[in-house]
């Protein structure tokens, strides 16, 4: 004779206690953790970033747990532990500690290259034609206008700017550039005059 035993199964009418448990001892485990602090050190936030240049990223936490970093906002990327900041506006950053059984998680949020920017007109000249490119040596502004050539102006006084010399060229100017003391302007390479400054 064979006996045959069936097991009867209950519809499942939520989760049992046994299923919850792990979720239950991670939270009390979370609520027995102690607090930690978290120290930033590098960079400073009263220091400004030169753009295109790493700064290590450097902060520790009491527990000795390690730290992570990241970037709020832009505009600054984080690679290989180093903040490189991207263009002049505030970067604001978080360095955080994820936590663990024995620790809360902590995090600290810090604003860098916090700037106001204001200006004011000090002067100017009003140049004929467009502009296509501009370039400030010394006491003297080179222009490359579209069709009026050339021109130098004069700018150790910027409110009393005024024009120094104006060469016509007749094709229309895309660049200047300073070479071995001379002016270049347009691409070819255009007139050239003596660099006085």
């Amino acid at each position: 004779m064979y006996l045959t035993l069936k097991r009867s199964v209950a519809p499942r009418r939520g989760l049992r206690w046994w299923a919850v448990l792990p979720i239950l001892l991670v939270a009390w485990a979370r609520l027995q953790a102690a607090t930690q602090t978290l120290s930033w050190i590098s960079p400073a936030e009263d220091r400004p970033l030169i753009w295109g240049r790493a700064y290590p990223l450097m902060a520790q936490t009491s527990s000795g747990l390690p730290v992570t970093f990241r970037v709020l906002s832009s505009p600054a990327f984080i690679v290989d532990g180093a903040v490189t900041a991207t263009n002049a506006d505030t970067i604001t950053q978080v360095a955080e500690q994820a936590g663990s059984l024995q620790f809360d998680l902590v995090s600290l949020t810090r604003s860098l290259n916090q700037t106001t920017l204001s200006s004011m007109r000090r002067g100017g000249y009003e140049t004929s034609g467009s502009a296509c490119a501009v370039q400030v040596v010394g006491k003297l502004t080179y222009v490359a206008a579209d069709t009026a050539g050339l021109q130098l102006i004069e700018v150790s006084d910027p409110a009393k700017a005024r024009e120094d010399r104006r060469l016509r060229q007749p094709r229309v100017g895309a660049g200047v550039r300073l070479e071995g003391g001379r002016a270049q302007r347009g691409l070819p390479a255009g007139c050239c005059v003596p660099n006085r400054h």
